[in-house]
């Protein structure tokens, strides 16, 4: 078994036929299939099922394609890293996080990084915790930063947790219960609400409420985008919850208010993600000290 066997069985699995998956990575069907025959004959195990429609994986194909695709990843990258540093840049950096820190902390780290002249390139890509888990699993980020949440593979997966997370219900300055005196899990519960979509965000705002014995409130507006929910909740009569530094802008120029309340997803935990024995190129270890930084020491960031 070879990396170049990995790739052909990768980019078989990808196109889900032979001859699209050749012609993609510029090798002939014959050639292709004999290479994952080879790659079969080392397993000693069925990796695939051919078909006139094309391929399709066994349960065994299933099994190795999650690890050679990592293996890959983690060539590609080593080859990249070594490329780079010869060529006196640092490389590429594929960063996950989740969706909030697409509105702020990574774009002013990315612009210092930037401006800092140090030949960094990055791929951002924005989802929830557990679709940062999925993409660390399969290669497809060097590292993840955001919401941190559980999940049921943590051997593989490594949490560095940074700092307590916190959040408040925020409405705009003219909303009923901006100006009250005494607030309380009713008055929330008759509110209608403006949320952010992702799964642990949502399932925590469930439980807030059921665990308190009450319905669940309607939520007319759910997105990925805090920046629409900020304009939202500053024309409507809606609630939201979100990061106090996400909205800190808002509150000082008066166009939103905090409730002096418990919030669903008050407090939560904020950190790093990345694969369990994985090799961290120089890129990589240099964005994650960035983050590490301005998370524990902002002042100094600032």
């Amino acid at each position: 078994m070879n990396i170049r066997q990995l790739k052909h069985f990768v980019a078989v699995a990808q196109h889900g036929c032979l001859m699209k998956a050749a012609d993609a990575i510029h090798i002939t069907q014959s050639g292709l299939s004999r290479s994952i025959s080879g790659l079969e004959s080392h397993f000693g195990v069925p990796l695939l099922i051919r078909s006139a429609k094309g391929v399709e994986l066994t349960s065994y194909g299933n099994a190795v394609l999650e690890r050679a695709r990592c293996i890959v990843s983690e060539v590609d990258r080593s080859v990249d890293d070594v490329r780079a540093l010869e060529s006196g840049e640092l490389g590429s950096v594929t960063l996950g996080i989740t969706q909030n820190y697409a509105h702020y902390v990574i774009p002013e780290l990315l612009t210092e990084l930037e401006n800092s002249r140090r030949g960094l390139r990055f791929d951002v890509k924005t989802g929830g915790f557990l679709d940062l888990v999925d993409m660390i699993l399969d290669g497809s980020i060097d590292i993840g930063f955001g919401l941190l949440g559980t999940f049921d593979r943590p051997n593989e997966v490594l949490i560095e947790n940074l700092k307590e997370h916190r959040s408040r219900i925020i409405c705009h300055r003219r909303h009923p219960l901006a100006k009250a005196k005494s607030i309380d899990v009713r008055d929330l519960a008759a509110a209608r609400w403006a949320n952010l979509r992702g799964e642990g965000f949502q399932r925590n705002f469930i439980r807030f409420f059921e665990m308190r014995g009450f319905q669940i409130p309607v939520q007319v507006l759910k997105s990925d985008s805090i920046d629409l929910i900020k304009s939202f909740v500053c024309q409507t009569d809606v609630l939201t919850v979100l990061p106090l530094d996400a909205v800190r802008d808002r509150i000082e120029d008066g166009s939103l208010s905090t409730l002096n309340c418990e919030a669903p997803n008050e407090i939560t935990q904020l950190g790093l993600l990345t694969r369990a024995g994985s090799f961290m190129p120089t890129s990589v270890r240099l964005i994650a000290d960035a983050i590490r930084r301005v998370m524990l020491h902002p002042a100094a960031a600032a």
